[in-house]
C-alpha cells in the first residue's frame, strides 16, 4: 500500500504533507529532482559569476552594462549589452 504523505521533511523539519509518487516522495522531494535542482543551482552560480565579472569590468572602464536577457530555466546563457559614452567618443 502506498503512503499518503511524502517521506520528505520541510525546511522547518516537519513532515511534508505533499502527495507522494511511486518513490514515496512528492515532486519537490524526489531524489532525482533534488539532484537536478542542485546541478541547476551550480549553473546559476557560475552564470552569476560570469555576469558579475562582465558588469564589474565594464563599470571599471566607465562603460554602461545591462543584462538584456537571461536563461532562468537552464542557466546556460545571457545577453549583456555594453556601451561606451558617446560624449567621450565625440571629444576625440
Amino acid at each position: 500500500m502506498m503512503e499518503r504523505k511524502c517521506k520528505g521533511k520541510t525546511a522547518a523539519g516537519e513532515a511534508c504533507a505533499g502527495k507522494p509518487g511511486k518513490s514515496g516522495y512528492c515532486a519537490a522531494h524526489a531524489p532525482a529532482q533534488l539532484a537536478r535542482r542542485k546541478a541547476l543551482e551550480g549553473q546559476k552560480a557560475r552564470l552569476g559569476e560570469v555576469l558579475d565579472s562582465v558588469i564589474t569590468t565594464a563599470k571599471a572602464k566607465g562603460w554602461h552594462a545591462d543584462i538584456s536577457s537571461q536563461d532562468k530555466q537552464g542557466w546556460k546563457y545571457a545577453s549583456v549589452s555594453v556601451s561606451r559614452s558617446s560624449r567621450r567618443l565625440s571629444e576625440n
